[in-house]
């Protein structure tokens, strides 16, 4: 694959801007919309410049193949994408003079490697995407100006060790997706200095064990991936330092053992999955841990396709209707069996004054037990390229003319 090196160059002062405003939540059917109308006013597209949308608050830039990269932005530039290109590396000066940037879009490229110095000139900068890329580390240094920076995207990449060293100076940061990369283990104290983080995403990642402090620290976790990695163990105390926790996937690893009251103090959890895992009970104390039956968790509960584990609840526990008059409704038909070994943990595994029976069904409707479907697990979604209206919107850009970029 042909390797390319990008950087940035002169543009059109074609200004100009169109009178009003255009609201934040436009869809993209009004962004193709907007161009249609552009286009009939003899403003033609060119596939080979970038696009430049002006607006009262600054340009939008976006750049896709097969458009040639210009060697400098806009001086008011502050959404940039440049997406879809083979560029393995960008030059340390690619976005001099854009001092105002506050969203960086670099998705789906093959960037090898970043220069230390490539932030330098961002320090307003509040968004990092650097999605399905080739990275295999960040050189130390790379976010010592960008104290801005909420939100940074490193899903998809090669990462197979973390430094903390790398994301010094991200004093701001609240979104931290390093999903999909090949990452074995975590280091001690890698986010001991986040004061703001609220979604961590380690999804998708081949960890095995996790490190005890991971989540020590001042950060302030309401929303934490952990799904689809290799985790057997979860050790107690790994989870109490973030009472505030509110979404908690574990699903898709290969968890056997849960330590007794590892979600000791999670009450004000509303979402919990621990589908698709070896379990072959519910985690001794998980009901009293979370403040059960006195608290609904909002978005559900999943322990299902586990060993033999589908639905798996106290017969007088109070999930909508009572477990007793449901499991009476749906008669002995509709209730799987379950072998006696098996059984025995559930009963063992219940603690408080929970009854000592505890009926099970593996594949018991999730509405029967007066449990919530699991939801679609949300992380960083990727926009598309017609995406880009709706997205640069966020940093305030709300009326616009289109014009080209010169090469």
């Amino acid at each position: 694959m042909e390797k390319r090196e990008a950087g940035m160059s002169s543009w059109s002062p074609q200004r100009n801007q169109s009178p009003g405003g255009l609201s934040s939540h436009l869809s993209r059917t009004l962004f193709l919309l907007l161009l249609s109308v552009v286009s009939a006013q003899d403003v033609t597209p060119n596939r080979d410049t970038c696009l430049v949308f002006h607006s009262i608050n600054g340009s939008s830039v976006s750049c896709h193949p097969p458009a040639k990269l210009p060697h400098r932005l806009p001086a008011d530039t502050v959404y940039l994408v440049v997406e879809f290109f083979n560029l393995t590396q960008l030059r340390a000066d690619t976005l001099q003079g854009a001092s105002n940037l506050q969203e960086l879009h670099l998705s789906t490229n093959q960037l090898e490697s970043l220069s230390p110095k490539f932030l330098l000139p961002v320090p307003l900068l509040k968004v990092l995407d650097l999605t399905r890329n080739a990275l295999t580390r960040l050189p130390p240094g790379l976010f010592r100006v960008s104290a801005a920076l909420h939100t940074l995207v490193l899903k998809e990449n090669r990462l197979e060790i973390l430094e903390p060293s790398w994301l010094q100076g991200l004093q701001a940061l609240g979104h931290l997706d390093l999903s999909g990369n090949r990452l074995q283990m975590l280091p001690p104290g890698l986010l001991a200095n986040f004061t703001s983080l609220h979604i961590l995403d380690l999804s998708n990642n081949q960890l095995k064990t996790l490190p005890p402090d991971l989540l020590w620290g001042p950060l302030q976790l309401e929303r934490l991936h952990l799904e689809g990695n290799r985790l057997q163990v979860l050790g107690e105390g790994l989870l109490s330092p973030q009472p505030d926790l509110r979404y908690l996937f574990l699903n898709d690893n290969r968890l056997a053992t849960v330590a007794a009251g590892v979600f000791q103090g999670l009450r004000q959890l509303d979402m919990l999955d621990l589908s698709n895992n070896l379990l072959t009970g519910v985690p001794k104390g998980l009901w009293t841990s979370l403040g059960q039956p006195t608290r609904d968790m909002k978005e559900g509960f999943d322990i299902s396709e586990a060993e033999g584990i589908g639905a798996c609840v106290p017969p007088t526990q109070n999930l909508g209707p009572p477990a007793d008059t449901v499991l009476g409704m749906l008669g002995a038909s509709q209730i799987w069996g379950t072998p006696g070994s098996v059984m025995r943990n559930w009963t063992t595994s219940m603690s408080g004054s929970w009854p000592t029976e505890t009926r099970c069904s593996p594949r018991m409707p999730h509405a029967a037990l007066g449990l919530k479907p699991r939801r679609a697990r949300s992380s960083w979604k990727q926009p598309s390229p017609t995406e880009a209206w709706d997205r640069g919107n966020e940093t305030g850009i709300t009326s616009a003319q289109r014009t080209p970029l010169s090469k």
